[in-house]
């Protein structure tokens, strides 16, 4: 898809770096059709201006990944003040928190791929940078670890379909899984 829209965008007159392309071809989630969209409402709102990662992720609402990186170191050390203050930051810079935690379960996906697959540059869709930032994160997080964190932040989503507040939804998850003693399932337990 990313190649694809290299050709559109050459063909078309607009000037984007690849990481951008392959950002757009990301969120679109294998949809060739979705990702010319968000292209062409990303080149409206800079219409004239060289697109950058920085304003797809601006548009889209999405996260730059070191916060879904941060976000994940913070969580294993349980620093719960951390994870409010991010939350806060990525509020106030406007960010979706419905979108935010789908990003979070396609880091965390990327991150199980990574410490499950040999070859997983061959499966993600993400640069060099981003594979060797994933296996250095895997050292640090076990497979058992970013299953129940898949699972709960599945379960956050479906939740903040129906929310008025997703902001209360995903500070409450992150507090909880910072003082796991407050979940009494199995799993937490374990």
């Amino acid at each position: 898809i990313a190649d694809t829209l290299k050709d559109y965008a050459k063909k078309e007159g607009i000037e984007a770096d690849d990481d951008a392309l392959y950002l757009v071809a990301r969120l679109a989630d294998g949809s060739m059709r979705d990702s010319l969209s968000i292209l062409d409402q990303c080149t409206a709102f800079y219409f004239g201006e060289r697109l950058s990662r920085d304003k797809v992720l601006e548009i889209v609402g999405s996260v730059d990944d070191t916060v879904l990186f941060e976000m994940t170191d913070k969580i294993a050390e349980g620093d719960s003040e951390a994870l409010m203050n991010m939350v806060n930051r990525l509020m106030a810079d406007g960010r979706d928190a419905g979108q935010f935690v789908s990003d979070y379960i396609t880091h965390l996906r990327n991150l199980m791929i990574t410490a499950s697959v040999a070859d997983a540059e061959k499966i993600l869709n993400v640069s060099s940078e981003s594979v060797y930032m994933l296996k250095e994160q895997t050292k640090r997080i076990s497979k058992s670890e970013i299953s129940h964190l898949i699972n709960v932040f599945s379960g956050l989503s479906a939740e903040m379909k129906y929310a008025s507040n997703k902001r209360v939804l995903l500070e409450v998850c992150l507090i909880k899984l910072c003082t796991p003693v407050v979940e009494a399932d199995y799993d937490s337990v374990a």
